[in-house]
């Protein structure tokens, strides 16, 4: 499942790994491209969830504006429904 820029996948029966995308830059060709960094393991869906809940919302507090942080709350919300 991707939500985002972060992805959770079901890496056996028992474990979930969740993964962010990053934009890295190849030092030798200085070519960018898209690689998918470990950000962890987990055992419940529902422990990965809050753990993007968590980093989202210390995005958030970057905002300027309670307004702002509602916001972000309701995009990363919106995001985790529709999967």
């Amino acid at each position: 499942m991707t939500i985002g820029k972060y992805r959770i996948r079901k890496i056996d029966e028992l474990n979930l790994v969740m993964e962010e995308k990053r934009v890295v830059t190849d030092k030798k060709t200085n070519e960018e491209k898209e690689v998918w960094s470990f950000l962890g393991y987990f055992s419940k869906a529902e422990h990965a969830l809050k753990t993007l809940l968590n980093k989202e919302f210390m995005t958030a507090l970057d905002c300027k504006t309670v307004n702002e942080v509602l916001q972000k709350i309701n995009e990363v919300k919106q995001l985790i429904e529709s999967k």
